[in-house]
């Protein structure tokens, strides 16, 4: 599918699509279905951090697990969170974060199926900062937060959508603070879990 007239990528291909619609309608269920977990807040306030704190750590992405759709205990759970936030921020970084000045963006689809990986090589500028890597010296995340609804048929996860948030500040040539929504579609087949669609939604704050 190509972008949109607002320049939105977004890529769902074929078997995304019917992975995905599956993974709606399990998750949409009513709130009173006990096999359906609603989950925290998606986005949870953060704590303040003092200044010499937040000068000397990075920010790190909150991830948070949101509906269940399948009886999944808190171990599986657990395991889906972190890999899906492993490869969340391995997009984000390799796409957005990362070492500047840089005009090799690939390491951002490193977990995308091929035929993803094809279909969003053909986005580089509006899924990457491949337009402006040459002109930055740095990308500092200021805001990451990740909420991921899985759908596991028979107590099995085999498919989630991982939905985040990056807001980030640019110095060099360009000076920016930008803000990146979204969402990767993971799937998982034969044990390992891959990005098979997204929906990306950059935006220039200021």
């Amino acid at each position: 599918m190509r972008a949109t007239t607002q320049r939105t990528p977004r890529r769902l291909p074929r078997v995304g699509l019917a992975a995905l619609c599956l993974c709606v309608a399990a998750v949409s269920c009513s709130g009173t279905d006990t096999d359906v977990d609603a989950g925290p807040d998606p986005d949870p306030p953060a704590e303040t951090p003092t200044a010499s704190a937040s000068a000397a750590a990075p920010v790190v992405t909150t991830a948070s697990v949101g509906r269940v759709a399948g009886r999944v205990g808190t171990a599986k759970r657990q395991r889906v969170k972190t890999v899906a936030t492993r490869i969340v921020d391995g997009y984000l970084d390799g796409a957005y974060a990362g070492t500047y000045p840089r005009t090799d963006f690939s390491a951002a689809f490193a977990d995308f199926r091929a035929e993803a990986r094809r279909e969003a090589e053909q986005d580089l500028s509006l899924l990457t900062n491949a337009d402006i890597g040459a002109q930055l010296t740095s990308a500092s995340p200021t805001r990451r937060r990740l909420r991921i609804d899985v759908l596991a048929p028979r107590g099995r996860p085999s498919a989630a959508t991982a939905r985040f948030v990056l807001a980030f500040d640019t110095t060099g040539e360009v000076t920016r603070s930008m803000r990146v929504s979204g969402s990767l579609l993971l799937t998982r087949q034969r044990g390992a879990w891959k990005v098979f669609g997204y929906d990306v939604r950059p935006q220039v704050r200021s």
